[in-house]
């Protein structure tokens, strides 16, 4: 260790008192001298005095503003899937909020349909092979990329989460528009398929799909809920979806 530091090294306060107290030791004769010297310097030294270092506080960067709707995706998200990490989580939450705004839907019916699918593992792949957070098989995603007017390839499309949940909520939207606007029809097609629907409608044999929409609509309750927000169905979307007079649907692979 070194020795002591050098005089110079001392502040301008601390040799202040040193000479104060050499003066009135020194001289008998000048204590009245000393004394107001001493006052003088309770008030002159604390401005002389070099301020002591302060713990470097990281300054408050100015954040965009966040819609509360926005903040809402980002808690279910950090809550649901927290492996997923923060970049990809804000790039989702942005896919899902755009989207919802988009297609008329409350984003939280997006993340219902995520719960159910793939309980928000990412890499989740079905036995019949759909993938991804909204479990859409390859094929499907390409055409649905294809018809976005989308230049990626098939693996470009299936790598990239935030694209597979965009073109899962345009899928969505596209099926309740073939389906009348009927949300739970749409949610019906979305799982089984459009055909296997559309047949299942012919033959009446339509109540073995409606566990789908059941189990969609309890997690949108759920998370609304949770939130502090009501549960109604009807909330699920902002607005009436639009229909196309005599529109032809192209089926989905």
């Amino acid at each position: 260790m070194s020795g002591p530091a050098a005089s110079g090294g001392r502040s301008l306060g601390t040799r202040f008192f040193a000479g104060l107290h050499a003066l009135s030791s020194g001289c008998s004769r000048l204590p009245l001298l000393a004394g107001v010297a001493l006052v003088v310097s309770a008030r002159v030294v604390p401005l002389l005095e070099e301020p002591a270092p302060q713990p470097v506080v990281p300054e408050m960067v100015a954040q965009e503003a966040v819609s509360e709707e926005a903040a809402l995706i980002d808690a279910v998200l950090a809550k649901r899937a927290p492996d997923l990490g923060l970049t990809l989580r804000r790039r989702l939450g942005q896919a899902i909020d755009e989207e919802s705004r988009r297609t008329g839907y409350d984003p939280l019916l997006v993340l219902a349909l995520i719960d159910v699918e793939s309980d928000f593992e990412e890499e989740s792949v079905s036995e019949k092979g759909a993938r991804g957070l909204m479990q859409i098989k390859p094929s499907t995603l390409h055409f649905l990329a294809e018809k976005e007017g989308l230049k990626l390839s098939r693996e470009e499309v299936v790598a990239d989460p935030a694209v597979c949940v965009r073109l899962g909520i345009r899928y969505l939207r596209s099926l309740q528009g073939r389906f009348g606007g009927d949300l739970d029809l749409a949610l019906m097609a979305y799982n089984a398929g459009p055909t296997r629907i559309r047949d299942a409608m012919k033959a009446g044999e339509l109540e073995k799909f409606r566990r789908y929409p059941r189990a969609v609509r309890r997690d949108f309750r759920r998370f609304r809920e949770g939130h502090g927000l009501g549960g109604d169905w009807a909330l699920a979307q902002r607005e009436p979806p639009p229909e196309t007079p005599g529109e032809t649907p192209t089926a989905a692979p």
